[in-house]
Order: structure tokens, then C-alpha cells, then sequence
């Protein structure tokens, strides 16, 4: 190589943003922005598998520092990237999320969480049937309460069997907001889940849990409520295919 052939490649420059996509394609830095959400401004992050935080914070070095704690590498603000990280919000359980860093058991919560459909709830209890761990329902309340990326994963849809709504990764009061923005109405869960164990529709052959679409969008002449699954199929019913109610008591 001759002389002049060195000089120009001392004085080549990678082009804009090529570091970045390089860690980033390897996975030791990801992207982050501030973004609208309907709990107020967040920060969301996502590497080249999907979103991999979603976190209320301070400001952005707050974030980092937080970020960099939990998954062990950096984030990078890129600003151009809020668009898209507020569809993700938006198109919530459909988006693209990287759950890598979860465990086992905290995957298979979330998975099953994302399943549930805007406007409905589920009890902590359904979750832990959904993944063949029925008594595991403390457990998964622990997998949801850290849930990284809260709103794209919609734990806000997941109550106490009670009718409380629970504990929740954004904080309770954002829970109420989160589902009230869907249209469910939280005095009217807990009524519901306090009166009657499951709820069938006049004319439809299935029982479903409390709030299972579109049942809480029924007038309540319609709905018939049930406290039991025996009492259920004695009235010719069987379980709702969307919220999976059990079989048998």
C-alpha cells in the first residue's frame, strides 16, 4: 500500500450512527427515548429484538443509571426513535419485546399476559392456570410487579381474585388510569368479581370470568351470573375459548 493510499484512509470516517448500530447489532448498547404514554412522559428502550424497558424516571441520567443496573449494558437516547417506541406503546400485547432477561416462570407470566385483550381483566389466578403453575399465584403477582416493560405487556389487566385491583409496576393510582382508558370501570370489576364467581350471556353456550369480552359491555339484564362452575353447566353452559374459565370446580 503506498503512501497516498494511507493517507486516505486516515482521513476516512465511519458514516453517522455506524457505532451505534454496530453495538447495537452485537447487543452492548441499546436505544431509549421519552415518550408519551397514557400514565404521562416515560422512557422506553429496545435493542434489535424488541422493547426492553419501559420506566417512569427523574431524567435521562436517572434512567441510564437505572437501566445500565438491570440489564447490564448501556442505553443511548436517540430522540428520532420516539415515534416508533409510542406505536409500540399503542399496539401493546402485538409489538415486538425482548424478554431475554426474564427468567423462565417471569416469560411464561408475560406471555400469557399479553393474551389478554384491551378493555378485559383477568385474575392473578388465571395467569398461574394459563402456565401450568395453579398455586403459583403470589409468584406470578412477583413476576408481574417487576414486569420490565409495563403498557406493552399489560399487566394493568391482571387484578386480585377479590376484585382489588393490586399492585401494580407503575404505581396503583396509574393502574386505575390505564384501565379506565380502556373503558373498564374498576367499582364495577370488583362488584362483579365479589358477586359471582363466573358470568354467561342470555342465548350464548359459554360461562366466562367476570369482565371477559364482551361481557362488561352487556346491559346487566342480559348477563347471568354464577357461582360456581357446576352451577354453570347446569345451565347447558360451557367454558368461554377466550378467558378459558375452568372445566370443573
Amino acid at each position: 500500500m503506498n503512501d497516498e493510499s494511507m493517507r486516505v484512509l486516515r482521513e476516512m470516517h465511519a458514516p453517522q450512527g455506524f457505532l451505534y448500530g454496530v453495538l447495537r447489532r452485537v447487543g452492548l448498547l441499546d436505544a431509549y427515548a421519552l415518550v408519551a404514554s397514557p400514565v404521562g412522559e416515560v422512557y422506553v428502550a429496545a435493542g434489535d429484538a424488541g422493547v426492553t424497558a419501559v420506566m417512569p424516571a427523574q431524567d435521562a441520567a436517572t434512567f441510564e443509571a437505572r437501566y445500565r443496573a438491570r440489564f447490564g449494558r448501556r442505553a443511548e437516547r436517540r430522540d428520532e426513535l420516539a415515534a416508533q417506541f409510542e406505536k409500540a406503546i399503542a399496539q401493546g400485547r402485538t409489538a415486538d419485546v425482548d424478554l431475554r432477561e426474564c427468567t423462565p416462570f417471569q416469560r411464561a407470566v408475560l406471555e400469557a399476559t399479553r393474551r389478554i385483550a384491551p378493555g378485559t381483566v383477568r385474575p392473578y389466578a388465571w395467569i398461574a392456570r394459563e402456565i401450568g403453575h395453579p398455586r403459583a399465584v403470589r409468584a406470578v403477582g412477583t413476576a408481574l410487579a417487576n414486569n420490565p416493560v409495563p403498557l406493552v405487556v399489560p399487566c394493568h389487566r391482571v387484578v386480585r381474585s377479590d376484585g382489588q385491583l393490586g399492585e401494580y409496576a407503575l404505581g396503583g393510582g396509574r393502574k386505575i388510569d390505564v384501565l379506565e382508558g380502556e373503558g373498564v370501570d374498576p367499582d364495577e370489576v370488583r362488584r362483579r368479581m365479589r358477586t359471582r364467581e363466573f358470568w354467561g350471556e342470555e342465548g350464548e353456550p359459554s360461562y366466562c370470568y367476570p369482565y371477559c369480552f364482551p361481557a362488561h359491555r352487556l346491559p346487566e339484564r342480559k348477563l347471568i351470573g354464577f357461582s360456581s362452575v357446576r352451577e354453570a353447566q347446569e345451565h347447558g353452559l360451557t367454558p368461554c375459548k377466550t378467558c378459558h374459565p375452568p372445566l370443573a370446580a
